[in-house]
């Protein structure tokens, strides 16, 4: 009986961690941003949303091996892994317990063209206070980079031209 008992508090437990794990699924893959996880043993990109690799250019479920491999590319959230360290990039950072807001990242996709991104991570930690992974959210603000110079630009120019006929 206690067997039997033991069995189905362990089929419920089971049975509640796979309506977890769908839910988090669920949210992972309809999140309006780009969502990575990193595992903090290992390094390793365990997750990354569909929204995430689009913004990075990657194929769907093409996902890198781990952060400062060159295949992790913006997925590990760096310009170019030959130029940046990979311990000062916003995943890196979170994944050794410091949380990242609002850092602006020019990143170089796979395909060459380049995409602003504005990061935030921060590191995921366990009942005792260790990390144990990290989340980086971005959302790609190349547009709005670009309106917002075009915007400074605009005003330097009239600020020039009007004083000019000043003088």
């Amino acid at each position: 009986a206690r067997i039997l008992e033991r069995t189905a508090e362990l089929e419920l437990l089971a049975e509640e961690l796979e309506h977890r794990r769908a839910y988090l699924e669920t949210v992972m893959q309809h999140f309006p941003a780009g969502l990575v996880i990193a595992d903090a043993a290992t390094g390793l990109i365990t997750m990354a949303s569909e929204r995430a690799q689009e913004i990075v250019g990657l194929e769907r479920g093409q996902l890198p091996t781990r952060l400062g491999d060159p295949r992790s590319g913006a997925l590990g959230l760096g310009a170019d892994p030959d130029s940046n360290d990979p311990g000062e990039l916003p995943l890196a950072r979170a994944l050794a317990g410091e949380t990242v807001h609002a850092e602006r990242l020019n990143v170089t996709r796979h395909d060459g063209s380049t995409v602003v991104l504005e990061v935030n991570a921060a590191p995921i930690r366990d009942a005792s206070g260790e990390v144990i992974a990290a989340a980086a959210v971005f959302q790609d603000v190349t547009e709005a980079d670009a309106r917002a110079r075009a915007a400074r630009e605009f005003v330097a120019n009239a600020a020039h031209e009007l004083r000019t006929p000043l003088a």
